[in-house]
């Protein structure tokens, strides 16, 4: 004769819903938050069981930071071709005004994709487990950098012309948004381990080994700009010639770096998808919660 197996109780688990703590309550009953069933916070730490209302905010921001990124490539590219082949080497102001304007509005855009991509998920332990420093860090490195670019893009724009201090600030924006790189490939790394899904693991990594090249040509950008600010413009020609090899692993990078967004925006899609069949499958499969008896007071 086998002995039943004991399910696991709510101890120390929180709904994958609202986050409310279910320390005390049976594993048959529902989170009196938001009335999500209790057994669904007690599965397996799979995106596919995570809360669906998170899910579809990492989807939106997914969305929003490919948005930014096919502008940004875009706008690096032609931008990087036009100066080396000296096409648009005095563009007419309202070309700068249009072009400073885009590229503030897709900073902001991306700003919102990565704060919506770094919110806390409601269960409190996938919080503990995956979340916490790594989401402030992404969050502040990504509020900074995009500050930074914002004023570049301000500086460039307002003087119409080269200006020392707006490419400076550029560069150290791009320093710092590599820098994020790094940090938030090991937060979406988690997603895809959650997800089962090792092609984008693999591509991940990829973008990740990469993104140290990239660090290493913002400090040859930096110190051209700094010899640019000494004088010694001679030195600029030879410091262009060594980053040109970066250029084509900035252009490998560009091109795997939106290969991961769109694969988290396709994974997030379809454990979103999953999710919410789940979800509904278990509330419509859950029993109806009886009303709990009152006794009539003396007197009454």
């Amino acid at each position: 004769m086998s002995l039943p197996i004991a399910e696991p109780g709510p101890e120390g688990k929180a709904c994958m819903n609202c986050g409310y703590a279910l320390d005390g309550l049976a594993v048959e009953g529902v989170c009196p938050e938001c009335g999500t069933p209790i057994r669904l916070s007690l599965r397996p730490d799979r995106l596919v069981f995570a809360s669906p209302r998170w899910l579809r905010g990492l989807h939106h921001g997914f969305i929003h930071i490919e948005l930014s990124a096919a502008f940004l490539i875009a706008n690096s590219v032609l931008g990087g071709m036009a100066s080396h082949l000296g096409v648009l080497a005095a563009p007419p102001v309202a070309v700068q005004w249009v072009g400073m304007s885009l590229n503030m509005l897709f900073t902001l855009v991306e700003l919102r994709g990565w704060w919506l991509v770094t919110a806390s998920e409601p269960s409190r332990e996938a919080t503990a487990v995956h979340g916490g420093v790594l989401r402030r860090w992404v969050r502040g490195l990504m509020i900074f950098g995009a500050v930074l670019r914002l004023s570049s893009s301000l500086i460039l724009g307002l003087q119409l012309g080269v200006s020392t201090w707006g490419l400076a600030l550029s560069v150290v924006a791009s320093l710092l948004h590599a820098i994020m790189i790094l940090v938030a490939m090991t937060l979406l790394e988690s997603f895809a381990v959650r997800a089962s899904h090792a092609p984008l693991l693999r591509t991940m990594r990829l973008v990740r080994s990469l993104t140290w090249v990239i660090l290493v040509e913002c400090v040859f950008n930096f110190g051209s700009v700094a010899l640019v600010q000494l004088g010694l413009t001679g030195a600029t020609s030879l410091v262009t010639c060594v980053r040109i090899p970066f250029w084509f692993a900035w252009l490998a990078w560009a091109i795997n770096y939106a290969r991961v967004v769109d694969g988290c925006r396709g994974m997030t899609s379809r454990a979103l998808r999953r999710a919410e069949f789940l979800v509904a499958s278990q509330v419509n499969a859950a029993p109806p919660q009886q009303p709990v008896p009152t006794t009539p007071e003396p007197g009454s």
